[in-house]
């Protein structure tokens, strides 16, 4: 009784180890994606493999030794696929960081040309309102002085308007020592203001139109 029931186990093992076999054969190398799961996962692969390899070191005879190695053969295949598939996935995650990179770093170059900018336009701005402030200072003092200038001009020409109108303005006095009115005289100097016997008076001259006898 025993006997056959070694030999069913086995017959079953046998076939558990064509369908491992089978089934390691559609494993792929490498997953293209992440999210594309393994044909045979090796999730319930490696336990039934590490059952069987331990009921074949238990019955200890010659004729298990090559299914022992056919057994360790597949787990080292399991595990060879289970790696690829994990390097797979970390080559996609190194890519998928390498363009976190690159856009962080564009983006830094971004924020440093943006900063340059903010820095140019306050530079501008300072100077608009330096010469904004002259402009106001400059206006107002204008207007101050026209302020503090009106009255008097306004006073000066009341005056003026309050004048009668029957006399005459007042002769003005022209730098040459000459009246408005066409009287000449002669100045004498001090020297000769001083001496009256040498002092020379002008003779009064009357013109006469032609024709007219002076009487």
């Amino acid at each position: 009784m025993s006997s056959e029931l070694v030999r069913s186990s086995t017959s079953l093992s046998r076939l558990g180890r064509t369908c491992f076999l089978s089934c390691l054969t559609s494993v792929p190398v490498a997953r293209a994606s992440p999210s594309v799961p393994l044909r045979c996962s090796a999730a319930w692969l490696l336990p039934l493999l590490v059952e069987r390899l331990h009921m074949l070191l238990a019955e200890g005879n010659d004729s298990s030794q090559d299914e022992r190695a056919e057994v360790l053969i597949s787990m080292l295949h399991i595990a060879e696929n289970e790696i690829k598939a994990k390097d797979a996935q970390i080559d996609i995650l190194n890519q998928m960081i390498a363009a976190n990179e690159r856009e962080l770093s564009s983006k830094d170059g971004k924020i440093d040309e943006l900063q340059q900018e903010i820095v140019r336009l306050k530079k501008e701005m300072d100077s608009f309102k330096t010469l904004f402030n002259r402009y106001l200072a400059k206006s107002e003092a204008a207007r101050g002085s026209r302020q503090s200038s009106s009255p008097s001009l306004k006073g000066a020409a009341g005056a003026a308007s309050n004048a009668p109108p029957g006399l005459p303005p007042p002769p003005t006095v022209v730098g040459t020592g000459v009246p408005s009115d066409g009287s000449a005289f002669v100045s004498a100097s001090p020297a000769e203001s001083t001496d009256s016997s040498s002092a020379v008076r002008p003779e009064k001259v009357s013109y006469m139109p032609v024709g007219v006898e002076q009487r």
